[in-house]
Order: C-alpha cells, then sequence, then structure tokens
C-alpha cells in the first residue's frame, strides 16, 4: 500500500507529500540522536506519514478493482494490522507507573522534600497526580538533574512550591551565575558549576530539614551523585533515604505494601525489562540497607522482616 500510494499522494497533495515527507526524515534524524529507553511515541510522525501514504495506496487500489462493491475489502489491511499489534500495544491496564508512584509517595510524611532522578519512573506520574488529581499538594519532588538547567531553578520549581530556595538565595544565584555563560554558549567553568550545584542542592537540604523531613532516592547518592551535607547521614526507610542529623538515634521505618504488578508487553518483557529491572535493582537495595540498619541496632526481627521483603 505504501508503494502504491506515495506517487499517488504526491500526484493528488504534492505540497502536503513534500512537508510530510521532509517532517518525516527530520523525525527518523532527531530519534536517531536519542538514547533512551522508550522512543516508541517518538515515531508518531513517522508513523503519521506511513499512513498518509497507506490512505492514497487504498484509494488507488479501490479505483483499480473498479468494483464499488469490493471497497469493505480495503479495510482487511488495517484490521489485521490492529489484530496483529494489538495485543503487544495495549497498555490500557498497565498502572504500575502510578502503583510504584502512589505506593511510593504515601510511604512518607506528606509534606516531605523527596530529591529524586527517578524520571522514567516517578517525576512525571507525580506531575499528573499532583495537578490533574490534586494529590500530595504539599509533598515536593525535586528533580536533581533539572536542578541543573535555569529555566527548573527560576520556575518550574518555584510553580510546586514557593518556598523550595527559601534560605538558599545566595547559592541558587551562584549556581546561575556560573551556569549562564555554559547555557549561553560561551566560555565556562565546569568545576565552578559543580561545585555551585553541589552548594545549592546541600543549602536546600539542611534549609528545608527545619521545616520538614527530607528524602532522597538511593540513585542520587550512587556513583558520585548528591554530597551529603556535613553533619548529617542518610537512613534507609523503605523505598528512599532519609536525611537526619549525624547526632540522632533510630529511626523507625514501615514496610511499605509493595507488590509490583510488571505487564508482560513490557520493552525487555515484562519483569526482565529495564523498567522492572530498576525498580526491583532499588527496592532490593533499600530492603537490605535497611535490615542492616536494624541490625546494628539489635533488631533481628525487624531485620528479617525487611530481608524477607526483597523481590
Amino acid at each position: 500500500l505504501l508503494a502504491m500510494g506515495i506517487p499517488v499522494a504526491f500526484r493528488n497533495a504534492r505540497m502536503l507529500s513534500w512537508a510530510l515527507t521532509g517532517s518525516m526524515l527530520f523525525n527518523l534524524f532527531y530519534v536517531s540522536q536519542y538514547d533512551i529507553k522508550d522512543l516508541e511515541p517518538y515515531f508518531m510522525q513517522t508513523l503519521f506519514t506511513f499512513a498518509f501514504y497507506a490512505a492514497f495506496g487504498m484509494k488507488r487500489l479501490f479505483i483499480q478493482l473498479k468494483k464499488p462493491m469490493m471497497a469493505p475489502a480495503l479495510l482487511f489491511f488495517p484490521i489485521m494490522a490492529l489484530g496483529i499489534h494489538f495485543k503487544d500495544s495495549d497498555q490500557s491496564r498497565t498502572t504500575f507507573f502510578e502503583d510504584y508512584t502512589n505506593t511510593a509517595l504515601q510511604s512518607i510524611e506528606p509534606n516531605s522534600l523527596l530529591i529524586t532522578q527517578q524520571w522514567d519512573f516517578l517525576i512525571p506520574p507525580y506531575y499528573y497526580l499532583r495537578t490533574v488529581e490534586n494529590k500530595y499538594p504539599n509533598l515536593m519532588v525535586l528533580d536533581k538533574e533539572l536542578v541543573r538547567r535555569s529555566w527548573y531553578v527560576n520556575k518550574q520549581a518555584v510553580l510546586l512550591d514557593s518556598g523550595i530556595f527559601s534560605g538558599a538565595q545566595a547559592e541558587k544565584e551562584l549556581f546561575l551565575q556560573n551556569l549562564k555563560p555554559f547555557e549561553e554558549n560561551g566560555p565556562y567553568d565546569g568545576n565552578q558549576i559543580e561545585l555551585s550545584y553541589q552548594g545549592l542542592l546541600g543549602k536546600i537540604m539542611t534549609e528545608q530539614l527545619k521545616r520538614r523531613p527530607v528524602y532522597l532516592g538511593l540513585e542520587c547518592i550512587q556513583n558520585d551523585g548528591v554530597k551529603i551535607p556535613a553533619g548529617y547521614r542518610l537512613v534507609p526507610v523503605g523505598f528512599w533515604m532519609k536525611l537526619v542529623p549525624a547526632s540522632e538515634g533510630y529511626v523507625p521505618a514501615k514496610i511499605p505494601q509493595f507488590k509490583p504488578n510488571f505487564p508482560a508487553n513490557w520493552t525487555g518483557k515484562g519483569d526482565a525489562g529495564y523498567y522492572a529491572d530498576f525498580i526491583k535493582t532499588m527496592w532490593n537495595g533499600s530492603c537490605q540497607n535497611r535490615a542492616q540498619y536494624e541490625a546494628s541496632f539489635g533488631k533481628n526481627a525487624e531485620a528479617q522482616a525487611w530481608a524477607a521483603a526483597v523481590l
């Protein structure tokens, strides 16, 4: 159908055909530069162009048949494609991201600050749940990596929490000052940007801790990530690491009821795919860390319970 439809489309809708073809080629080039796991939505422009050409192919085939009664038979092609691919493409019953986000956020205090970089898993669902469903109005999720961009620091983060930079204005201005040459493609000092970025995050943590609990994702502190301010330490509490003064004693925590349902048609085939692997690695690591924490306080029963919670 595509082979039949392309010449017909250029004869009947030349300008539109050229525009769609150019857009499709740009789309393919653009997507080829991406190195992310969920590329499928980025091919929508290309798929739309294919559908456009296929429609003209069906038109040509209909004309060549010269039998109006055969027109319904042309529906065989899209129906066949739908039947072949529907099961693998259907995500209508996939609620994992919503379930994970709700479980993870409900495991901490409702007015907490959570610093994480789980864009593929938690941050977009959090935006939806907060802005559309009006959930978690006082819980602030700060994207660790987007803090590296001035538009996020100046606008997005403040829209979600007007007081997120309270007490950290000097650190914020220093970071933005160092970042500006980089964003404007001028000469910049990468070390100074990183130092001021870490200084800003550290000040946010210590200032916010004066008025609410502060949590970090385990992924944030791996591979020399977020630097923990002097005088503080992290305690594993379920999905997250809780920031507490170094002098604080035992910090209790309940085991979240987490029973993920990984859809079988995910990229990588269900519980063996990228999404499932990340969540299981984070959860299992947190459970093991908490078990060791409980054991260090002589709470053997609690330690065993946390060790048994691994997936």
